[in-house]
C-alpha cells in the first residue's frame, strides 16, 4: 500500500512468503478492472497475494451506505480476516481497481504443526496480520479526521448563512435610517449653500464650498509643511497657520488674506471651512454606509455591478474622511500618485482602506506609539497597482499571521488590537474577488499590508 493520497503504506516483508506459498502458476488468478475477488459475507479459504495491480475493499452496514475499507496494491496479503476467522467469511468486498495479478494459498496448503515450515510460517504471516490492522486501524483514523473537518466546514456555512439572513435582516432596517440621514444631509447642504450665497458671506463662501466639495484635503504631512509656509508668507502664529494649511488654499488666495485683518478672517474662513467639511464627510459617510449595507445584503456573492473607473487617490481621501477622528494625532502621509485609476466599484474600494486603516490606527493608539505614522504608497506596474499600507505599531505576533485573514479569528493580544476578524475576511474577499492578492508582513515598528489588484 502506498502511503500518500488516499492510501496507506505496508512496511511487512512477503518474500519468504511469496517463494514458499504465493508462486505457483496453478493458483495464479487474472482479474479484469471491476472484477470481484471476495464478496462480503461468502465464506473464503484462501489468503491471496498481490503481485500486481490495485484493489478496495468495502463493507456494506445492514441499510447502511457503503464504506471503503482498505486500499491495496503490489505485494499486499487479502483474505487473512475470513481465512482465519470462526465463521471463515469475508468481512469486505473486494474489487479490483485494475487489471490485477493475484496468487493464493489454501487452508489445504497450511503446513502442519509438526511440519518444520509450520513455525516459519507463523513467523511471516503474524507481522502481515499486525499491519493489516495497523492499515485499517489509520484508515479508520483518516476517515474520521476528515468526517470532522467536513462537519467543522458544514457548521462554518451554517454559520454564514444564518449570519447572512440576520445580516439581510439588519441591512433592511438600517437602510431606512440611512435614508433619513442621506436626505437630510442633503437637504441641509443645499440650504446652507443657499444661505451662505449671499453677498454679506463673499468672504467666506468660497471656503465654505472648498469644505464642502473637497473635504480635508490634504494629508497630515502635507499640513504640516504647508502650515510652514503660510506662517513665512502671513508671519502668523502656529494656531492660524495650521488652520489656513488643512484648507488649502491658493498662493493667491494667501496673498488675499494679507491684506485683510488676518485674525478675523482667518477664523472666519476656518469655521465655514469646517462647515462644508462637516457636510462632506457626512455625505460621504452616508453613502459609504449605503454601500457596506448592500455588501451585507449581498454577503457571500461577488456581484461586481456598477463598476466604473475610480480615482485611487480620491478613495483614500474619502476613506480618511471617515476616519478623521480615529487618525486626529496620526502623521497621515498619503503617497498615493495621482491620476491612478482601478476599475472598480467606489464603495468596495473605501470599505478596504477604511478597514486597513482603522486597524493601523487602532494598533497605534492602543500601544501609545510614539510619533505614530501611517503611510499609504501606491506603485504602478505594467497590469496591476501595488498598494502598500504602512504603520510604525507595535507589529503582529508572528503566530497570527498565518491566521489573520480567517474568519472571527481574535486578533487582541494584551489588549492590542490587530485586527477585526470578519473585516479582514472581508477585505480579502474583497480584494480577490477583483482578481487581487493582498498579503501582510509584520515585526516591531513596521506593519505593511500589501495589496496587488489590476488595472482593469
Amino acid at each position: 500500500m502506498e502511503g500518500k493520497g488516499n492510501k496507506l503504506s505496508s512496511f511487512t516483508d512477503t518474500s519468504w512468503l511469496k517463494k514458499h506459498f504465493f508462486s505457483n502458476p496453478a493458483q495464479k488468478v487474472l482479474l479484469k478492472k471491476g472484477e470481484t475477488i471476495l464478496k462480503q459475507g461468502e465464506k473464503n479459504d484462501r489468503i491471496y497475494y498481490v503481485a500486481s495491480g490495485k484493489l478496495s475493499g468495502h463493507h456494506q452496514p445492514e441499510n447502511g451506505s457503503i464504506l471503503l475499507i482498505f486500499q491495496t496494491g503490489a505485494d499486499a496479503v487479502l483474505g487473512i480476516y475470513s481465512f482465519f476467522s470462526p465463521d471463515g467469511c469475508s468481512y469486505t468486498t473486494v474489487t479490483a481497481d485494475e487489471d490485477t495479478t493475484l496468487y493464493y494459498m489454501s487452508k489445504a496448503n497450511l503446513p502442519a504443526k509438526d511440519h518444520p515450515d509450520h513455525l516459519l510460517f507463523s513467523e511471516h504471516i503474524l507481522p502481515i496480520i499486525v499491519n493489516e490492522i495497523y492499515l485499517r486501524q489509520m484508515l479508520v483514523v483518516r476517515n474520521a479526521t476528515q468526517m470532522e473537518v467536513t462537519l467543522k466546514k458544514l457548521m462554518q456555512s451554517e454559520k454564514l448563512a444564518t449570519l447572512g439572513q440576520l445580516a439581510a435582516g439588519l441591512a433592511h432596517e438600517l437602510n431606512n435610517a440611512i435614508g433619513v440621514l442621506q436626505n437630510k444631509t442633503q437637504w441641509m447642504t443645499d440650504r446652507l449653500k443657499t444661505i451662505f450665497n449671499h453677498k454679506e458671506f463673499d468672504h467666506v463662501y468660497p471656503m465654505f464650498v472648498k469644505g464642502l466639495e473637497q473635504g480635508q484635503h490634504c494629508s497630515t504631512a502635507e499640513a504640516r509643511k504647508r502650515k510652514e509656509q503660510i506662517k513665512k508668507t502671513l508671519k502668523i502664529d502656529d494656531r492660524l497657520a495650521k488652520k489656513l494649511a488643512r484648507i488649502n488654499l491658493t498662493d493667491d488666495e494667501i496673498q488675499q488674506i494679507a491684506k485683510q485683518n488676518q485674525s478675523t478672517a482667518i477664523e472666519e474662513m476656518d469655521e465655514f471651512w469646517e462647515i462644508g467639511m462637516a457636510l462632506h464627510d457626512m455625505q460621504v459617510a452616508s453613502t459609504h454606509t449605503t454601500h457596506v449595507i448592500r455588501s451585507i445584503k449581498d454577503l457571500g456573492s461577488q456581484n461586481h455591478s456598477n463598476v466604473q473607473a475610480c480615482d485611487l487617490r480620491l478613495t483614500f481621501k474619502k476613506s480618511l474622511s471617515l476616519l478623521s477622528n480615529m487618525t486626529r494625532t496620526i502623521s497621515i502621509d498619503l503617497a498615493i500618485e495621482k491620476g491612478l485609476m482601478l476599475v472598480a466599484r467606489e464603495g468596495d474600494l473605501i470599505q478596504i482602506w477604511v478597514n486597513l486603516i482603522k486597524n493601523a490606527a487602532e494598533s497605534l493608539t492602543h500601544a501609545q506609539t510614539q510619533n505614530p505614522s501611517i503611510q499609504l504608497v501606491s506603485e504602478l506596474h505594467q497590469d496591476s497597482i501595488q498598494i502598500q499600507i504602512i504603520d510604525n505599531g507595535p507589529g503582529i505576533p508572528h503566530h497570527l499571521l498565518s491566521t489573520i485573514f480567517q474568519p472571527n479569528v481574535t486578533t487582541k493580544v494584551s489588549g492590542l488590537s490587530f485586527g477585526l476578524g470578519l473585516g479582514l475576511s472581508i477585505v480579502q474577499k474583497i480584494i480577490t474577488s477583483y482578481g487581487g492578492t493582498i498579503s501582510v508582513t509584520s515585526q516591531a515598528g513596521r506593519t505593511a499590508f500589501n495589496i496587488q489588484l489590476p488595472k482593469t
